[in-house]
């Protein structure tokens, strides 16, 4: 039998956790307090293209060399707990991406990193009225 990992609110295996996060409607890239990427979840159809040899690297190697400001002062914000979250929406490859940016404290408020969540928004941005009966696909 599959060994479980007890979490806050229930119990999963590592094949369900696994199962879960590769079926999100968006992706996640979590970065350490060390400003490493040490995860991410990737699709058929990524978002943005993400590759194994990224994991352990700096978080400013993966954006252009014109955002290492922005990171810096977001991770700053974050790590004196002046903000917890931010928030950006970009065209890319002909998508329209929403990007949440969420800091992420451990229990005792410890600066732990941030979780980074992608999310192609071009299909959201076209709903009008209200659908109550869901639309299966």
């Amino acid at each position: 039998m599959e060994e479980t990992f007890r979490l806050k609110s229930g119990e999963l295996t590592k094949k369900q956790i696994n199962l879960i996060l590769g079926h999100l409607p968006g992706e996640i890239t979590f970065i350490d307090a060390d400003d490493k990427i040490r995860f991410y979840t990737q699709h058929e159809k990524p978002i943005f293209k993400r590759t194994p040899d990224l994991i352990g690297l700096d978080v400013r190697v993966c954006h252009k060399p014109k955002s290492n400001e922005a990171i810096d002062v977001m991770v700053e914000k974050f790590r004196k707990k002046e903000a917890s979250r931010g928030e950006a929406w970009i065209n890319h490859d002909g998508r329209m991406i929403y990007i949440t940016y969420i800091a992420v404290y451990d229990e005792n408020g410890e600066y732990m990193g941030i979780m980074e969540y992608d999310m192609d928004i071009g299909r959201i941005q076209k709903l009008r009225g209200v659908r109550k009966e869901t639309i299966l696909s």
